[in-house]
């Protein structure tokens, strides 16, 4: 019988010690798993941070992208508007221009009419000297 208690005193001892292994190691693996969550926790953490502001900056380079079109845009009109002044004023001068040369082509003509008749008339009028001389010379 002290044999059997023994026995039984050394399996209970071993079931112990087994169980103190146990419970070490799933001690250990509790410590374990509440660190690797801990550090999850913090990586969730940290990539939420870093995707905010990404998700900032992306918007903020969106506002920029925007005003840069918008920008773009109040030039190009101002632009399109200085062209089309500038076309107004082209078309104004170059008729004025044509304008002006009808009117001098038109002057010309006449002053050469002019011109013209008044040699016709001074040629009459010289010719008529001429004859009227004559006649006084031959009296």
């Amino acid at each position: 019988r002290e044999k059997n208690e023994r026995e039984a005193q050394s399996k209970a001892e071993d079931f112990q010690r087994q169980i103190e292994t146990l419970e070490e190691e799933h001690a250990s693996a509790v410590q374990e798993g509440q660190s690797i969550q801990s550090k999850a926790h913090e990586d969730v953490a940290d990539l939420s941070s870093q995707l905010e502001r990404a998700r900032s900056e992306y918007s903020a380079e969106q506002e920029g992208r925007v005003a840069d079109n918008k920008e773009a845009e109040t030039a190009a009109n101002a632009l399109k508007a200085t062209i089309q002044k500038l076309e107004d004023a082209v078309a104004a001068e170059t008729t004025a221009r044509e304008t002006l040369e009808k009117d001098a082509d038109s002057q010309t003509l006449q002053l050469s009419q002019q011109v013209t008749e008044w040699r016709s008339a001074h040629a009459e009028a010289v010719a008529t000297a001429e004859a009227e001389a004559e006649k006084l010379q031959e009296s």
